[in-house]
């Protein structure tokens, strides 16, 4: 009886040892088959990205963009990188000129009906122009279409429109002055470091300015932000309330005087006629003559691509000189929108989402993205790396978000802001040029300025 006992005792352990057996054989063949279905998962994924891409050479964006952006490099970057990733053709539109000069020809190139797909948008004053002109496609509908949240990527650097989006944001960067260390140290002049005023900024470019070498200590380009710049750091409106000029406020006055007596009492910046007749151009800092440049941080782009732009020099940054009762840095977003009448528009969406997310890998810029805002010191490192040792995050860090510094807005935006910016170069270029007085200049501005206000509010 005993032994009949063991017996069945023995043949329970063995049946329970083979179905434990069984049971492993299973989950290894299952383990096997369940890696060699997400194998054969992941070669089907690839496959089919092959093949959209594939397919997606028949397809095409085209891109507006001005003759700096295509000479730095920045659009070849993006254009590679995008057709590497979705397989969809990018052709540039290169329109001659920088800055303005290229918009004016971009108004009469986009009123005539064109339909390149793309349309960037560099500054406060052209985003609103072009998103209130009926230029650009409104955004909503196609993004709602498309599923993309623009608000938890973007959030606050989102500028709507009687509630609708005509662009998204594609960086953020912050004015400061850059230097060559090179001139610095021939002329026995210490770095600047820290909060500096205008004067402080005005008695080192003397140090090192030698006009007669053609060497300058400053160098602000013929662009209207630096005739008003010192207005903007003080945030004086250029509207009063009751929605006329306030360009006869004093603050105009000062900073259009200030920014002619750097090249006629100072002597230390090259004259408006000199960049009017192009006899000084826009990126001259690279070419060693100058001492300290005053630009958007963007110009870090430019000083780390020394394979377009070679120089002989190693370059610091700082925080821009801000005067005691002004003591607020400049701040701007750059803007990607899709032409009202664009001919490939699944295409541009495509361009549109891949460019305003990662515009910051090409371009040097800092993202305008809230859902990055963890990863700034990131990415200013690797600019700090691009620099090749002239600078470092730290200091990059510092002249960005200095904090002894405010924020305010670059461009004067607000009712007929782009007739407005017109009308002050116009006018300030006859100032600089002597054919009339600083008093002339403002009364002239604030009555044409008044006129081109009316006239908006009359046709809206």
């Amino acid at each position: 009886m005993k032994g009949n006992v063991i017996t069945k005792n023995l043949i329970i352990i063995v049946l329970l040892l083979s179905l434990m057996v069984v049971g492993c054989g299973k989950n290894n063949n299952s383990n096997e088959t369940d890696s060699s279905n997400t194998k054969k998962e992941a070669e089907t994924d690839n496959k089919k990205d092959d093949k959209q891409k594939e397919s997606n050479k028949n397809r095409e964006v085209t891109v507006f963009v001005d003759s700096k952006d295509a000479e730095d490099g920045t659009q070849q970057k993006i254009r590679e990188a995008f057709e590497k990733e979705t397989g969809i053709k990018v052709k540039l539109n290169i329109l001659p000129g920088v800055g303005q000069e290229a918009y004016k020809k971009l108004d009469i190139i986009l009123m005539s009906g064109d339909n390149t797909d793309i349309v960037f948008l560099n500054n406060a004053v052209v985003q609103q122009k072009y998103a209130t002109s009926g230029l650009l496609m409104p955004l909503n509908e196609l993004l709602e279409k498309k599923g993309y949240d623009a608000e938890s990527i973007y959030g606050k650097y989102l500028t709507k429109y009687n509630n609708e989006l005509y662009y998204l944001p594609n960086g953020f960067g912050t004015w400061a002055v850059f230097y060559n260390k090179k001139l610095f140290d021939e002329a026995g002049v210490e770095y600047p470091k820290g909060s500096w005023t205008w004067d402080e900024y005005v008695e080192t470019a003397k140090k090192i300015a030698k006009v007669d070498e053609g060497i300058y200590g400053s160098n602000m380009m013929n662009w209207d932000y630096f005739l008003y710049m010192l207005a903007r750091q003080k945030e004086i409106s250029a509207y009063k309330e009751d929605g006329t000029s306030n360009f006869d406020a004093p603050e105009f006055a000062e900073s259009l005087k200030f920014f002619k007596e750097l090249t006629s009492v100072h002597k230390v910046q090259p004259s408006w006629l000199d960049y009017a007749n192009q006899k000084i151009a826009w990126n001259e800092f690279v070419n060693g003559k100058i001492g300290m440049q005053y630009f958007g941080t963007w110009f870090f782009n430019i000083l780390n691509d020394t394979d377009t732009y070679p120089r002989d020099f190693e370059y610091g940054v700082v925080q821009p000189p801000a005067n005691p009762e002004g003591q607020n840095n400049i701040v701007t977003t750059g803007g990607i929108g899709i032409n009202a009448n664009a001919k490939n528009v699944d295409e541009a969406y495509e361009y549109l989402k891949f460019v305003s997310e990662r515009y910051y890998e090409f371009a040097n810029v800092i993202p305008a993205r809230v859902d990055m805002d963890d990863k700034i010191d990131v990415i200013l490192q690797e600019m700090a790396d691009k620099s090749n040792g002239s600078v470092s995050l730290s200091e990059i860090r510092e002249a960005m978000f200095a904090e002894n510094l405010g924020a305010t807005y670059e461009k004067i935006v607000g009712v007929a802001a782009a007739q407005y910016k017109e009308i002050i170069k116009s006018e300030a270029e006859r100032y600089l040029v002597g054919e009339i007085d600083l008093e002339q200049a403002i009364k002239n501005i604030k009555e044409k300025a008044d006129e081109a206000i009316k006239s908006a509010q009359e046709q809206d």
